[in-house]
């Protein structure tokens, strides 16, 4: 054992990460919209919506992506809670599809013959397709599948020499603590296929017995929530309710799977007649996933309903509705996310504007009275109204900034300059009607005829 060997593994780790990041975003940017299309129209059917975040996330190799394409769609108002949460479980089942591949051909083949060639094919694509934005994408997609095995494969190489020089408490730890330890390295590296391929490494290797391994991809089903719980800071509550949602169903998973651990395997070994340590594990982790979908899927309303009552909007997290700053969206879905966020500041900007005019619950108080209110007693309420609608501007604004950097088709970068433009106008209306509040008590108490029956016809627009 070298330093090499050391190295060879980091390398490994840092080449696989990359490949999924390539897979991932090449995939996102060839059918991202056709995905995000597909989805939407499954979701008046939970058992469609569950069967679609399946296929979807076998597609992509990443219930990540699916995971925040559905909350996107939540944080618009697009789909009910309920058929996001059984997103939410048919993605945790469609995510076991890259275990399969990494123990069926990354570790039963010698994918290295072909990684090569398709390495240099896929390369020599990007330098030659860079104006072809489809095919530059599709040569990203082999790269990642060729970087993918090539990092399995140092992996596989390296993996038992490292963990036996570097770090020996792990070989010897009891089965149980490999959950935890799966839930830390999975929350580190926000991906739950690389803690299955070492686990399927130090299987491969012998180093670890098949209930560490287990646990350790038992932990990983939790550590990519974590990321979820950040996304869903922002946004209408429930994008709050779906990311606690999906971890707590990973938490009823990681219970469950550890209580059953032991004869669960047994039982795959036994009575599936399966031998090989690397199948007993994949088999293993789609059990538990399909488990836990069975058990959950009956009672989405009921859980849906039990998020609802515990966790309630709050008022005080932020003056947007749809948008966050840092909130990861493909730019269609930005630029849906930030149409609405406009109408909602549009409808509040409006529901002020008749404030200042006193056509807000004009039978039950009076014109006058509302007005006074609005010129006098409710000066400090009024300008921080004002103040959180410029701060609301600035936001969209901002969001909006955030969309010109991203890759655009030329009928949304004229829909972005429209957004804009409507945004813009939308505040300038605001302002306009706060230069006129100090005239609106003159105006009820006017001598003028003409001034005062003009006003009186502004009322009756209620």
């Amino acid at each position: 054992m070298n330093g090499f060997d050391f190295w060879q593994f980091i390398a490994g780790v840092a080449v696989f990460l990359y490949a999924m990041s390539l897979i991932e975003d090449s995939l996102k940017n060839i059918a991202g919209r056709s995905f995000k299309k597909f989805l939407q129209k499954q979701s008046q059917s939970k058992f469609k919506m569950m069967l679609a975040s399946t296929a979807i996330t076998a597609l992509l190799q990443s219930s990540s992506v699916v995971i925040l394409m559905v909350l996107s769609f939540v944080g618009a108002g697009l789909i009910p809670l309920k058929a996001a949460l059984a997103a939410a479980l048919g993605s945790n089942l469609g995510t076991t599809l890259s275990s399969w591949l990494i123990a069926m051909i990354g570790f039963k083949i010698n994918f290295t013959v072909l990684s090569f060639p398709l390495l240099g094919i896929s390369l020599l694509g990007l330098l030659f397709f860079k104006r072809n934005t489809n095919l530059a994408y599709i040569t990203s997609f082999l790269l990642g599948f060729a970087f993918l095995f090539i990092g399995l494969e140092w992996l596989k190489t390296s993996v038992g020499n490292s963990l036996e020089l570097y770090f020996p408490f792990f070989v010897n730890l009891h089965y149980l603590l490999f959950i935890p330890l799966g839930f830390i390295l999975t929350g580190i590296v926000q991906s739950s296929s690389l803690t299955m391929a070492l686990s399927l490494s130090a299987l491969y290797n012998h180093l670890i017995p098949i209930e560490n391994a287990a646990a350790l991809v038992i932990g990983s089903e939790l550590g990519t929530s974590l990321k979820f719980l950040l996304a869903s800071k922002s946004g209408i509550v429930d994008k709050r309710r779906l990311a606690w949602g999906n971890f707590l169903l990973n938490i009823f998973t990681i219970v469950m799977a550890a209580a059953i651990l032991r004869p669960f395997l047994e039982f795959i070994s036994n009575n599936l007649w399966i031998r090989d340590s690397l199948t007993q594990l994949v088999v293993f982790q789609t059990g538990i996933n399909l488990c836990s979908l069975l058990v959950f899927y009956p009672m989405l309303s009921v859980f849906a309903k039990f998020l609802e009552r515990r966790i309630k909007e709050d008022t005080q997290l932020s003056i947007t509705k749809y948008i966050a700053k840092d909130y990861p969206v493909l730019p269609g879905d930005a630029m849906d996310l930030a149409e609405k966020e406009i109408f909602h500041f549009l409808q509040l900007t409006l529901d002020l504007n008749k404030n200042i005019l006193g056509l807000t619950n004009v039978q039950q108080n009076g014109i006058v009275e509302n007005i006074k209110q609005l010129a006098s007693g409710d000066q400090i309420h009024f300008e921080e109204q004002y103040l959180k609608l410029k701060f609301m501007h600035g936001e969209i604004q901002e969001y909006l900034s955030g969309i010109q950097h991203e890759h655009l088709h030329e009928a949304e970068i004229l829909k972005l300059a429209k957004l804009i433009q409507i945004a813009r106008l939308i505040l300038k209306s605001i302002k306009n009607m706060k230069d006129i509040r100090h005239n609106l008590l003159e105006f009820e108490v006017s001598a003028n005829d003409v001034i005062y029956l003009n006003y009186q016809q502004i009322k009756k627009w209620n």
